[in-house]
This record gives structure tokens, C-alpha cells and sequence, in this order.
């Protein structure tokens, strides 16, 4: 094998990479008189493209529709310009976020130490401008249904 290049943070890398059409997407710990940022480097050549200042260590990021979700330890969620690293919106839980958001059919959904799990729908793309800031989800709607179904039972095994 070889070594295909890298890139040597100013701090340590505080996520697991996300890629996504050519980009290379991680969030870092912040240190030493550094601050904490999430950065986009170009997959090929692992040049620092862009990056963008968090409050606290950023987690993970997941990246939908050019948008890159972080979430970071000063209790904000970020939606940023996959491409310029140029914040479209921000909403502040009620406590740090720690792990990746999940992105699914429209919906960006991030778990918080507040305890809550925020979903937030997507509406707009990147040349709509019709980003704005979310609302805060109706709580009802998350609550899960723990009610158990019997199972079938499968009186023989297929065979091979």
C-alpha cells in the first residue's frame, strides 16, 4: 500500500471523516490557543478547502443535498454550504451534542445530552435560498410506540 497524502490538523481530529462528492468533511478538538472548526479537504489531494469555527469540539458531520449537519459541544447544531463552509443556519439545544446527526427523507434528526432527539425538516436547497432556522419540533410527535407485536412462527427452516 501507499500513502496517498495527508493532512496535519493544528489540533486533533475530534471525528470520524464523512465523504461526499469529493470531499472529505471532519471536525476537530480545538487546543492549544486553536479553535474548534469543522473543514472540508478536497478527497484527492487532501488540500484544506474551507473550514468553519464552532464553539466546542464538533462531532461527526453527515452531509445531504450540499449541506453538511454538525453538531458540536456548545449545544449547536450546524447546517453549512458544503461547498463554501458558509453557515446557512444554526439552532442551539439545551445541552452538548456529541454524535452525528442522521439525515433521512428530508429530515435532519441529532440526540442531545439535554436528553431530546431534534428533528428538523429540510425545506429549500442550495439555490433556493430558503434556508432559515427551524422551529422547535413538536415533542409528541417523537414519542415512540413500544407497543409489541407477537412474531410469526416459522414452523420449518428452508433448507439450502
Amino acid at each position: 500500500f501507499r500513502s496517498l497524502w495527508k493532512y496535519v490538523s493544528d489540533t486533533g481530529v475530534s471525528s470520524t471523516p464523512a465523504l461526499a462528492n469529493g470531499m472529505v468533511y471532519v471536525g476537530s478538538l480545538g487546543s492549544r490557543g486553536y479553535p474548534y472548526k469543522v473543514g472540508a479537504l478536497n478527497a484527492i489531494t487532501g488540500v484544506l478547502l474551507w473550514s468553519y469555527g464552532t464553539g466546542g469540539w464538533a462531532a461527526t458531520p453527515a452531509v445531504a443535498n450540499g449541506v453538511v449537519y454538525v453538531g458540536s459541544f456548545d449545544k449547536n447544531l450546524y447546517a453549512l454550504n458544503a461547498g463554501t463552509g458558509a453557515l446557512l443556519w444554526n439552532y442551539t439545544t439545551g445541552s452538548y451534542i456529541q454524535d452525528s446527526p442522521a439525515v433521512a427523507n428530508g429530515v435532519v434528526y441529532i440526540g442531545s445530552y439535554d436528553g431530546t432527539i431534534y428533528a428538523f425538516g429540510l425545506g429549500g436547497d442550495m439555490d433556493s435560498n430558503k434556508f432559515s432556522s427551524p422551529q422547535r419540533p413538536d415533542l409528541n410527535l417523537l414519542r415512540p410506540n413500544w407497543e409489541l407485536k407477537p412474531s410469526t412462527l416459522v414452523s420449518r427452516m428452508p433448507s439450502d
